[in-house]
């Protein structure tokens, strides 16, 4: 569901596994959603959270950001 917000809470994700992330976006004065983002890899571990960046560099617009699906 849409939240109107640049944060959005990602829930029932564990320790010490790795998961790829998914996003899209859509501006408060549009009614479509851009297109998905390339895969964000994400690591949960003791230490902390550690995030591998991919080798573009993403831009969104910050309005609106849906996290659509983590796969694990």
């Amino acid at each position: 569901e849409p939240r109107l917000s640049t944060v959005v809470p990602l829930y029932s994700l564990k320790m010490g596994r790795d998961y790829e992330i998914r996003v899209r976006s859509r501006q408060r004065t549009s009614e479509k959603f851009g297109e998905f983002s390339e895969i964000l890899y994400v690591s949960f571990t003791q230490a902390g959270i550690e995030f591998v960046h991919c080798a573009e560099e993403i831009e969104f617009p910050w309005f609106l950001v849906v996290v659509f699906g983590v796969c694990g």
